[in-house]
């Protein structure tokens, strides 16, 4: 019955929430800890340093290994299996196992890093850090000095990863077949080459072709040189910022940035940023390089449509005559109607036939409308229809309008924050926007917060079965239950009000067991032995209610019980429930 129960929440959470009788119980951790390791850390003591527990838990999440009790992070057993898992469980070894060549071997043949937590005896450890190295680059940083002057593993770390060249002998920094193969691998790596090499044509080439960005760190003269500045903008258009200045003015050049880039396109020359074909080409990956273009162009009716037409953001950026073109204006609303409004001329956000265009597609233009269109009515309605959070910028009059903020909250039940104080008291208004958004209870008027009919819908919802806690829900589950049990006293008012989440018929009381065993009939329960209570009460007096609960599927079981409780005291008076 418990386990029915526990089976809504997360495996962490169930842990996390339990009472400290099942946070001490060996079968409900070990099950917890096979689907999430690191729920260890909120299981007893007592269990943290059983080593069936933990050996569960870091098989699933190495990590689970800082969780453990000291003994078992000093078993090698334990910790051969975390690090199999998680090669950087290696950091909460006892510090005689992260000394242990095997243990380590193990930890570094999953994640290289892991060097960086083995003693200082096997990071001299030649096929120990070959090993690293092999299966991350970076792991050179934490090799043994003398390694790091050991050709054979300095070539497999840059190989891996060219950054690693960074960590290496200052010798081989300047080597140029080093250089070249760790450029091939991250043409940034050249930042840690050698400036003879950062002036060698062939490496630098390699290295702009793996990352144009790389361009930064050549050598002034190749910067200079055309074909490596065209290799470096061929792959990263915006590299046109590291070229020499007299490229911002090449045509070839510049068409090649802005067509890998369109913001390349502030990096080009005053002429060939009033070049049509130009800008046109940025535009077609950057709608927003239109910022870039010279006033002229800025004027252009046709470059801007085409601008606003791929983003109307870029809409801020049109000459002022063309955002207060209606055929501009409409084009770019098309595209996303809050930010075509937001840079339209104030005459168009006056316009009733451009904002009520503009709503229709997103309710939340509103915002940029003219005050006077925020409280037109038909206006407002149109966007709050669309989107219900719009409410938010209608004018006063408008958020005590009944229709108006019906039409709003049951788009979004969270536009009942918006709505005016008189409304939030409103069983009908309050009730539709439970009904869109069960966690706008907590919006309402402290009075209808404690109505049983608003409870109850809180809690049917849209259908218990698919209906999902939000994350960071203003009113969470266990509020809810918890308001029930302190101002509903009697069960029998209790059932009433969970009437509308009750399942039908006998059969739908039965729960599959998560042992395979036989179900459990709720039904059946046996109400005088003090488990109703427990498993009601025990979870609303933990710190944080139902928190974590990933459905509301809980509010079935819970009803099941009460319907439990109901017919087993159908022949006599019903209790009062629990304090």
């Amino acid at each position: 019955m418990f386990d029915d129960f526990m089976d809504m929440f997360s495996d962490e959470t169930r842990v996390r929430l339990a009472p400290i009788e099942l946070r001490q119980d060996f079968h409900f951790v070990y099950e917890a800890v096979q689907s999430s390791g690191c729920v260890l850390q909120s299981a007893h003591p007592t269990l943290q340093a059983d080593a069936r527990v933990v050996s569960a838990a870091v098989q699933q999440d190495g990590f689970a290994l800082e969780f453990a009790g000291d003994p078992l992070k000093a078993s090698r057993a334990v910790v051969h299996l975390a690090v199999c898992t998680d090669g950087g469980a290696l950091a909460w070894a006892h510090p005689l196992l992260q000394a242990d060549p095997g243990i380590v071997r193990a930890a570094v043949s999953r994640d290289g890093c892991a060097l960086a937590w083995a003693s200082a005896g096997l990071r001299a450890n030649a096929d120990i850090v070959r090993t690293a190295v092999a299966q991350d680059g970076l792991a050179l940083e934490w090799a043994d000095a003398t390694l790091k002057s050991s050709r054979p593993i300095v070539c497999t770390a840059v190989g891996n990863y060219g950054g690693a060249l960074e960590w290496a002998d200052p010798r081989f920094q300047a080597d140029r077949e080093v250089a070249y193969l760790a450029v091939s691998e991250d043409g940034n790596a050249l930042e840690f080459a050698h400036p003879d090499l950062r002036a060698d044509r062939g490496v630098v080439r390699a290295a702009v072709a793996q990352d144009g960005g790389a361009l930064e760190w050549a050598h002034d003269d190749l910067r200079a040189d055309r074909e490596v500045v065209l290799d470096a903008v061929q792959r990263r258009g915006w590299a046109l910022q590291w070229a020499h200045p007299s490229f911002r003015s090449d045509r070839q050049v510049v068409r090649a940035a802005v067509a890998q880039n369109g913001w390349a396109l502030a990096y080009a020359s005053a002429d060939l940023r009033a070049d049509r074909g130009i800008v046109l080409t940025a535009l077609r990956t950057a709608a927003e390089a239109l910022q870039w273009a010279c006033v002229d162009l800025r004027s252009d009716r046709a470059l801007v449509r085409a601008a606003v037409t791929r983003r109307a953001a870029a809409l801020a950026y049109a000459h002022v005559d063309l955002r207060a073109d209606r055929e501009v204006v409409n084009a770019a609303i098309h595209e996303s109607a809050y930010w075509a409004l937001r840079s339209a001329s104030a005459a168009l956000r006056a316009d009733r036939a451009v904002v009520a265009a503009a709503v229709a597609r997103d309710g939340l233009a509103l915002r940029w409308a003219h005050r006077d269109l925020q409280a037109d009515r038909s206006i407002v309605l149109i966007a709050v229809t669309c989107k219900g959070l719009a409410l938010q910028y209608a004018r006063a009059a408008l958020r005590a309008d009944p229709a108006i903020v019906h039409a709003a909250v049951a788009q979004n039940g969270l536009a009942l924050s918006f709505a005016s104080a008189a409304l939030r008291a409103d069983p009908a208004a309050v009730h539709t926007a439970i009904l869109s958004t069960h966690c706008a209870l907590s919006l309402a008027s402290e009075s209808l917060r404690d109505d049983v009919r608003c409870l109850a819908l809180c809690l049917h919802g849209r259908g218990v079965e698919q209906y999902r806690v939000p994350h960071r829900s203003p009113l969470r589950i266990g509020e809810i239950v918890d308001l029930m049990a302190t101002r509903l006293r009697d069960w029998r008012a209790m059932t009433t009000a969970l009437v509308g989440v009750r399942r039908a018929g006998r059969d739908a009381t039965k729960r599959p067991r998560r042992d395979g065993g036989s179900p459990c009939l709720l039904g059946k329960l046996d109400v005088g032995d003090g488990s109703l209570t427990r498993l009601v009460y025990g979870f609303v007096g933990v710190p944080g209610g139902f928190a974590g609960a990933r459905s509301l599927r809980v509010v079935e079981v819970f009803a099941d019980i009460v319907s439990a409780h109901e017919r087993s005291c159908e022949d006599g008076d019903v209790g009062e429930a629990p304090p």
